[in-house]
């Protein structure tokens, strides 16, 4: 999977990078830049996992001119709440605001990871999230 631009606009620049798991749940990888002369914070907004309303961890406040890797993360138990087991798609807006003020800066639209972004090749065998599965993957 090669790095995808999922957002690049207004100085605000973010790529997709990949998924990862852990003990705790499902990381969407991302890469962002701040080419703005001004600090921001991101976050994101109206989030569906498989069309499931979610409320992942993220937030990133990056310095004028800087350069970021973040995670927007969906813990296992979130997840397995509303019987996501394997991940088809998922769809979110960013938010930008200024990092001083938090006055929203602007959104983006929609943006939809689909199976061809989320390779479901490496979601089996790497990430190994299959819901009922993931316990017995994550001792060995």
């Amino acid at each position: 999977m090669m790095d995808r631009v999922i957002f690049d606009d207004s100085g605000i620049l973010v790529s997709y990078i990949g998924l990862t798991a852990n003990k705790k749940g499902l990381n969407v990888q991302l890469y962002i830049e701040n080419n703005t002369r001004r600090a921001v914070s991101i976050d994101v907004n109206e989030v569906s996992v498989n069309n499931f309303i979610m409320d992942p961890r993220f937030s990133c406040d990056i310095a004028a001119k800087k350069r970021a890797n973040a995670a927007i993360r969906f813990d296992n138990d979130d997840l397995e709440e509303n019987g996501i087991g394997f991940i088809e798609t998922i769809e979110f807006i960013i938010n930008v605001c200024d990092e001083d003020t938090l006055d929203d800066l602007f959104n983006s639209d929609v943006i939809t990871l689909n199976q061809d972004d989320l390779d479901p090749l490496q979601i089996r065998s790497n990430v190994g999230y299959v819901v009922d599965n993931l316990i017995s993957y994550l001792q060995n």
